[in-house]
């Protein structure tokens, strides 16, 4: 092989390894930043889902102090009554505000109604939606498995 000729299948090894690296790079830098990305919005979309259901409670037990309050206050069975229709109207609007951050959280998360063992009520069960993108669900290697809400829902 003449010096011209090694020195073109030189150039030629350099050249596809450049391109060889460069295309492996680029994919490295893409599925790295596609994965940051989606979980920075699922730690965006959970800290909006905590800020939101920590407003409701928190707004809920002040109203609940103020009602105490005003009942001890209370100096005829009137205040109190109306006292009471002010506390039912507020549970009844936490209610509603309460079953759409469930909702929220069911179509987000997939929490799904287990089923319920005699003599205690059903659990709330956390179970991850499978991902349209790699087509892992719960329970497949490297996910999590479902766990237990705190929460108890009596049936």
């Amino acid at each position: 092989m003449t010096f011209s000729e090694q020195l073109w299948l030189v150039l030629l090894q350099a050249s596809s390894t450049a391109v060889f690296v460069t295309i492996l790079g680029t994919v490295v830098v893409s599925s790295w930043t596609t994965r940051r990305e989606r979980g920075r919005a699922a730690f965006e979309t959970r800290t909006k889902i905590l800020d939101e259901v920590a407003r409701i409670g928190q707004g809920t037990y002040v109203f609940m102090q103020h009602t105490r309050r005003q009942i001890i206050r209370a100096s005829d069975e009137s205040d109190r009554a109306e006292t009471l229709r002010a506390l039912d109207q507020r549970f009844l609007d936490f209610s509603v505000e309460a079953a759409r951050i469930q909702t929220v959280i069911r179509a987000r998360f997939g929490v799904q109604r287990a089923a319920a063992t005699p003599g205690a009520g059903a659990f709330l069960v956390e179970q991850e939606p499978a991902d349209a993108h790699s087509g892992a669900g719960a329970g497949m290697p490297g996910r999590e498995q479902p766990r237990a809400f705190a929460a108890h829902i009596s049936v």
